[in-house]
């Protein structure tokens, strides 16, 4: 007896193909959006206190011996103290006098020709600053002799 046998072979294969879906990501963007304020300054001049002192008047000018000289302006507002600064042509104080309690008006007021030590001043053109809450003046003095 002889078997014959024919194989028969079919080749089967068998592919098992996992995919993974591919995942898909929608952006989001946030805008955080800190809110800017503009402002516009304001600006208001502020004075000293209110309108500025007249023009000072220094009389007589220039003064004869060593006696005092008058000094008159005109103050809107009465003021707590006015201060009287004699200056050089190069801003060096020379002397200074002070009154309290000034009344609103026309102010006269003294002001001796000599400097802080009580010396006469010589000859030459000096400044005197008019000085208040409310502002400054200036007036000129000239000393001959």
């Amino acid at each position: 007896m002889t078997i014959t046998q024919t194989p028969t072979l079919t080749p089967t294969a068998t592919r098992t193909l996992t995919r993974t879906p591919i995942p898909t990501f929608t952006p989001t963007s946030t805008l955080t959006q800190t809110p800017t304020q503009t402002s516009s300054p304001t600006i208001t001049p502020t004075f000293m206190g209110g309108p500025p002192i007249g023009p000072p008047i220094i009389y007589p000018n220039p003064p004869t011996g060593s006696a005092p000289v008058s000094i008159q302006f005109l103050m809107p507002t009465a003021a707590a103290e006015v201060d009287l600064k004699v200056f050089t042509t190069a801003f060096r104080k020379i002397n200074q006098v002070s009154y309290p309690n000034i009344p609103a008006g026309l102010v006269t007021l003294s002001l001796p020709v000599t400097d802080e030590k009580g010396a006469p001043l010589a000859n030459g053109v000096y400044y005197v600053l008019v000085t208040t809450r409310q502002g400054h003046a200036i007036a000129k003095l000239l000393i001959l002799r």
